[in-house]
């Protein structure tokens, strides 16, 4: 099927085909060690088997380089690189889950609104398809679309952390290149100016370029301090008194999770679906705290969402009456 539909697939070689007559001690494997001095409640090895995880060198806030992506033709060149961005590589690597080839994302889809069937309008004129906004409809169930990629088991599982992690390094490649750095005040991070003074025959381009996440990006220093700063804020105006300190715990076998599963599935096979309930009934909560009074009439909360070392996502809040 794959060399009849899959037209890249005459291009290239399989990995099966570059594997065949691979020697044994070219083999890669991978194995997860801990070291037996660490708190073990918290860097424990795995102990479930259906757990997923992506491996990212260094604290997440690093701009890494380019994955070696190389593709090896049949004929011509011997190999050929190309970026995690092109829009075949889905098909490259998770042959099975695009059996025909399909495109993945570029920078020139348009978008159009269904209710209008136009062109987005914006202030900015921007009428294109973001990576994170094709990803966000690629992984929700349509009933016009098949739904084989999350009948895929583990290898959806695979699919869904490499398209986090693509998408996550195409933001901070776009933080790095177009960012302006005026906005972040980077004149004040004097690291490269004090090593210099310091050491007058130092090689700067030997230092590196330091860049600085902005807040807006989830997950950086500066998000995590601002949110901090809001917390503390909202605690010091009630002055430090709190009425109510909750816990919201995701629960798989809700009846809307177990509603929107495909056929021969487990929530721990959708845990996107998971997430959405979650999201949805964590809204409904919020409203009925703030808007129907049903603790009294709350004039200030405060939560944040965690996910427990193999647990749920749960969310912790506390509120001001």
């Amino acid at each position: 099927m794959l060399h009849h539909y899959h037209h890249v697939v005459a291009l290239y070689k399989t990995a099966m085909e570059l594997t065949r007559d691979m020697p044994s001690e070219h083999q890669c494997k991978i194995g997860l060690r801990y070291n037996p001095g660490t708190d073990r409640r918290r860097y424990n090895l795995p102990t479930m088997s259906g757990e997923v995880a992506v491996v990212i060198p260094g604290t997440g806030e690093e701009l890494s380089k380019q994955r070696d992506i190389i593709l090896y033709r049949r004929q011509g060149e011997h190999h050929q690189c190309i970026s995690d961005l092109h829009p075949f590589y889905p098909a490259l690597h998770y042959v099975l889950l695009f059996p025909k080839g399909q495109m993945g994302w570029n920078p020139r889809i348009p978008y159009y609104v269904p209710a209008t069937a136009g062109p987005r309008q914006q202030e900015q004129g921007d009428n294109r398809i973001s990576m994170h906004e094709f990803l966000a409809y690629q992984f929700h169930p349509c009933t016009n679309e098949s739904n084989h990629i999350f009948l895929s088991g583990k290898l959806f599982f695979e699919y869904l952390v490499d398209s986090w992690a693509i998408c996550e390094q195409n933001r901070l490649n776009y933080i790095r290149n177009k960012f302006n750095p005026k906005r972040l005040r980077m004149e004040q991070y004097s690291d490269l100016r004090g090593a210099a003074e310091q050491n007058p025959q130092l090689d700067l381009a030997q230092v590196g370029t330091r860049i600085i996440l902005p807040s807006s990006f989830t997950g950086s220093t500066r998000h995590m301090q601002a949110t901090c700063q809001d917390a503390l804020a909202v605690n010091r105006y009630f002055n430090s008194r709190a009425d109510f300190f909750l816990t919201m715990t995701a629960n798989p076998h809700w009846p809307e999770v177990k509603a929107a599963l495909l056929p021969g599935q487990k929530p721990e096979d959708h845990p996107d679906i998971i997430c959405h309930v979650f999201h949805a009934k964590r809204e409904e909560l919020m409203s009925d705290i703030m808007k129907n009074d049903c603790f009294g009439k709350c004039v200030g909360i405060s939560h944040s969402n965690e996910f427990q070392k193999h647990g749920l996502l749960h969310t912790h809040g506390i509120g001001y009456l």
